[in-house]
């Protein structure tokens, strides 16, 4: 079984030939001649590499996963990220065969994973009832290969303390990398606005979803740069890490990212100062009724905002509330609006998994549409976690994101809480506050179909759970 032991014991000679694997498979996969023989090729030396030593894989596929790239197959008329999803296909069959032999899952009871077990049952459901059922089947197996091994076979990795932090790293530095690339592509264009938009490929697709990766890890490589018990060696490299990051983070011009760190910092200090739950739900229900009674003249201001996206930051961040002008904000609300058409079209089961860009074209209004308003979704998909479920899996397709996203927060808020360690709690706290980044850009854009985020996304969640387990373990071993 793989295990967090098994994967700690690869020296740095093992390391290096992994690096040495990825480049040589970039390389290949960028020659113009016989390039579907070199790409197979170095695909069939993998899979007996890691047949012979398949711990590499898992490492392997975190590190593979900011530096992979997109190439679409027109034989199979389906696209994979490499070399990161062949890795994660070869971990969830590995994953699959060692359970049907008998090997011991970790957190099987746990509320994330029943909560995610059900997620992906009502996925598959779905497909039987999906207007297009060939494009949701290859949704619901994409989805498997990114949550059965980050998550199911993750929380049996990440058990292992040494393991989580390593984890961390085996992204960020790839990551980094990437970061070089893209500032200096972007330094081309003299940074201009429009540019940033796309510099970042072939590594991310477009400037949301990297906007959205650097803000996840912002976080937790504050909080290690700022924990005053870490070694000096250990907090220099988080901040230089973290400088990357920022810079990136406002090179992405991505509003949504930049809105989504501001939320984490927002619920650091809810928990910083223990605001109570009643506090904040009074707060809540305030707000609401605010924005009720004062909606139409809320609504009549933000038509009246011209402000648009501009390379001018302050004019970034109130082009967020333009309503009448911005095209990214206008085409936004179009996707909703066809999206909530969609779901009062079929209500309980959707138009099935990964169905959103092909079938929403047909409820688009005619008053709501932009000047890039298209009829497939080459403009990004229904820019959002929680609308787009609705659309393609119905009410409970929706209802079981939420339920399993705030099962994540309140299992990172009770793994900081009762952590019997300093770094634990500084884990946590980090990764808590990452997930409340993505939740809130989730809002407004929806990443968990791509490896890029996904990966990440699940990684974080496996490792709080582990905790979690752990902590609870410990407890009852511990009840006198």
């Amino acid at each position: 079984m793989l295990n967090g032991s098994a994967i700690m014991a690869m020296n740095k000679r093992h390391i290096l030939w992994l690096l040495l694997f990825a480049v040589a498979f970039y390389f290949a996969a960028t020659l113009d001649a016989s390039t579907p023989l070199l790409v197979l090729s170095l695909m069939l030396f993998g899979v007996m590499v890691l047949m012979k030593f398949p711990q590499w894989a898992f490492p392997l596929a975190i590190m593979a996963t900011p530096l992979s790239f997109y190439w679409f197959f027109d034989e199979l008329a389906a696209g994979l990220s490499l070399p990161a999803e062949p890795l994660l296909v070869f971990l969830t069959l590995l994953f699959l065969l060692q359970t049907l032999m008998g090997k011991r899952i970790i957190a099987t009871r746990h509320p994330v994973t029943i909560l995610l077990a059900v997620n992906l049952i009502w996925m598959f459901i779905g497909v039987f009832f999906s207007q297009l059922p060939s494009v949701s089947l290859k949704y619901v197996l994409a989805q498997s290969w990114f949550i059965i091994p980050m998550f199911f076979l993750g929380t049996v990795v990440f058990n292992e303390k040494r393991t989580r932090q390593k984890a961390i790293w085996w992204y960020v530095l790839p990551l980094m990398l990437v970061i070089v690339y893209t500032t200096l592509h972007h330094a081309q264009f003299g940074f201009g606005e429009l540019a940033s938009k796309r510099v970042m490929q072939p590594f991310y697709n477009d400037h949301t979803a990297y906007g959205a990766v650097t803000a996840l890890f912002i976080p937790l490589l504050s909080v290690w740069t700022a924990d005053g018990t870490s070694s000096k060696k250990r907090r220099l490299l988080s901040l230089v890490a973290l400088i990357f990051l920022l810079l990136a983070l406002f090179l992405s011009a991505s509003r949504a990212a930049w809105l989504s760190v501001f939320v984490a910092l927002m619920s650091f200090v809810i928990l910083k100062f223990k605001i109570r739950w009643y506090v904040l739900a009074g707060l809540t229900l305030v707000t609401l009724s605010f924005l009720g009674l004062f909606r139409t003249q809320i609504v009549d201001y933000l038509s009246k905002n011209e402000d648009v996206s501009s390379s001018d930051i302050t004019q970034h961040i109130k082009s967020m509330a333009n309503i009448s002008t911005d095209v990214s904000n206008l085409e936004r609300l179009n996707r909703w609006e066809s999206a909530w058409l969609m779901t009062k079209a079929r209500p309980l089961t959707g138009f099935g998994p990964g169905t959103y860009m092909f079938e929403y074209a047909p409820f688009q209004r005619s008053s709501s549409k932009t000047v890039i308003s298209t009829n497939f979704g080459e403009v990004g998909n229904a820019h959002s976690e929680y609308i787009g479920p609705l659309a393609e899996r119905g009410v409970p397709g929706m209802l079981l994101v939420v339920a399993l996203f705030l099962s994540i927060l309140y299992t990172g808020q009770q793994v900081w809480k009762h952590a019997d360690n300093k770094q634990d709690k500084q884990l946590a706290l980090g990764l808590l506050l990452g997930l409340v980044t993505y939740m809130t850009h989730g809002f407004l854009n929806n990443f968990l179909d791509t490896d890029k985020l996904a990966i990440p996304f699940w990684m974080f969640t496996a490792m709080l759970v582990a905790m979690h387990v752990s902590i609870k373990k410990h407890k009852t071993v511990s009840r006198p």
